[in-house]
């Protein structure tokens, strides 16, 4: 298993994973546009992705496990001046419950800090995602806040905590 960087090579994959999860995914979130389950707008994704990462914006990350997307891990906002960024992820429904979100988050947290020489991340969760919650926490995530009746996902509306980690090696 490992982490590796979108790229236009994993465009066939990522509409599988999409397309394959995307039920699953919009229990938690807010769904995306029709047009982006298609091969051009997956393509446009990548592309859209692959400029932010080059202005250094976002890392999109992949857990990849002989060549299959296990799930996708990003940090966004990245913040160089700041030393932070936003981790978002979305793991596959089939390999939920064995350990895979926490390792991704324990990849990301090791690259921001290792590559990317940042020292705090932050994440949002909403009331109807406990798992992702337990997970965060599981990684050293601590609450900050919490907005009640942040998002409404299908009818349910859904107060978001958000959370934060400081690298244990981060001093100033």
């Amino acid at each position: 298993m490992k982490l590796e960087c979108l790229s236009s090579s994993h465009h066939a994959s990522l509409l599988r994973f999409e397309l394959d999860n995307r039920a699953w995914f919009e229990r938690f979130i807010e769904p995306r546009p029709k047009a982006f389950y298609s091969d051009n707008g997956i393509l446009a994704h990548i592309d859209e992705y692959h400029r932010a990462f080059q202005s250094g914006e976002l890392f999109p990350g992949l857990l990849i496990a002989q060549g299959e997307i296990l799930g996708r891990f990003n940090l966004r906002q990245i913040s160089l001046s700041e030393r932070s960024a936003t981790l978002g992820y979305r793991l596959a429904q089939v390999h939920t419950g064995k350990g895979l979100a926490t390792r991704g988050v324990a990849l990301m947290q090791t690259h921001a800090r290792d590559i990317l020489g940042l020292t705090t991340l932050k994440a949002q969760v909403l009331d109807n995602n406990p798992a992702s919650l337990r997970v965060l926490r599981k990684r050293g995530f601590q609450p900050a806040t919490y907005h009640p009746q942040a998002a409404t996902i299908g009818n349910t509306v859904c107060g978001r905590t958000e959370m934060f980690w400081q690298s244990a090696n981060s001093s100033g």
